[in-house]
């Protein structure tokens, strides 16, 4: 897993990496910090106040958020808020989710500690 997490570290843009940084200083639990980094703020009221529904049963999907403070739903790679009718089918629209997908040379065994592409 080191291997793993330093090659992402090593090809991190400074920004992004300041960003990390900044976000594990300011999370208080290890799931506030993945909250942060994988959500955000609430696209309707910055809130963050709020949760990936990977866990909630009804969605189990990583790929949708829900704020408590204002309530709303939303695509956390488009940031579009969804309506319930939406959550098991945006994921074939959304813009960003094209960019989800690994390139045909990325080795399969990469995440089970391969090698690293290039």
């Amino acid at each position: 897993m080191e291997k793993f997490t330093a090659e992402i570290v090593k090809h991190l843009d400074p920004d992004v990496l300041a960003d990390f940084g900044k976000a594990a200083l300011n999370a208080e639990t290890a799931d506030d910090f993945v909250n942060a980094i994988m959500i955000g703020d609430c696209p309707k009221c910055s809130s963050t106040n709020l949760v990936s529904c990977e866990q909630d049963p009804d969605i189990d999907n990583p790929c949708i958020a829900h704020c408590f403070d204002c309530g709303v739903y939303w695509c956390t790679e488009c940031r579009k808020p969804l309506s319930a009718k939406e959550y098991d089918t945006h994921h074939d629209t959304c813009p960003e989710m094209k960019y989800l997908e690994p390139p045909d040379d990325f080795p399969d065994d990469f995440l089970d500690g391969g090698e690293s592409p290039g």
